[in-house]
C-alpha cells in the first residue's frame, strides 16, 4: 500500500476558504459602514447643538443688556440697549436666523448670521419670564427661559 503525499489544495477546499473570507468581509464592510453612519450622524447632531447654543447665548446676552422688546412679526424682533443700540433678530426665507445691530452713531446695520436650519423662533412673554426658542429642521426645541429683572418694557 502506497501512502500519497498531498502537495497542494482541492479545489473544494479552495472555494470553502473563499467563502468564508468573503462572508466575513462582508460582515466587517457592513459593521464599518454602520459606524461610519452613526459617527456622521452624530456630529451632524453635535453642530445643531453647538449652533443652537451659540445662538442662544448670543440672544441671552442681547436680552440682559436690552431695555425693549418688540416683536414685529413672528419672524422679526427688536431690541434696544441702554447704550442706544439697535439689535434686530429675522428668521429669513431660507432658515437662517440673522442679528442686525446698529450702534449708536453708526450709518449702516451690520448683519451677521446665528444660527441655521432654523425654522421657526418664537419668543413668548409673560409678566416675569422671556421665554426664547429655536426650532430646527428636524423639529428639535432649543430653549432658554429669561427672567425680567427691572424695567425692561
Amino acid at each position: 500500500m502506497r501512502i500519497k503525499h498531498q502537495h497542494g489544495l482541492t479545489l473544494i477546499e479552495v472555494l470553502a476558504v473563499l467563502v468564508i473570507v468573503s462572508i466575513i468581509a462582508v460582515l466587517l464592510v457592513s459593521i464599518l459602514s454602520s459606524s461610519t453612519n452613526n459617527h456622521q450622524k452624530q456630529v451632524t447632531k453635535n453642530k445643531e447643538l453647538q449652533d443652537a447654543s451659540y445662538a442662544l447665548k448670543i440672544i441671552t446676552k442681547d436680552f440682559r443688556r436690552a431695555i425693549t422688546y418688540e416683536q414685529n412679526n413672528p419672524t422679526t424682533g427688536t431690541l434696544l440697549h441702554k447704550d442706544n443700540v439697535l439689535i434686530v433678530y429675522h428668521l429669513t426665507d431660507k432658515s437662517t436666523l440673522t442679528r442686525q445691530r446698529k450702534g449708536d452713531g453708526d450709518t449702516a446695520m451690520s448683519e451677521e448670521v446665528i444660527a441655521t436650519n432654523i425654522i421657526d423662533f418664537p419668543i413668548e412673554k409673560d409678566s416675569n419670564n422671556i421665554i426664547v426658542k429655536l426650532v430646527d429642521k428636524n423639529n428639535v426645541t432649543f430653549e432658554t427661559k429669561l427672567t425680567i429683572r427691572g424695567e425692561t418694557k
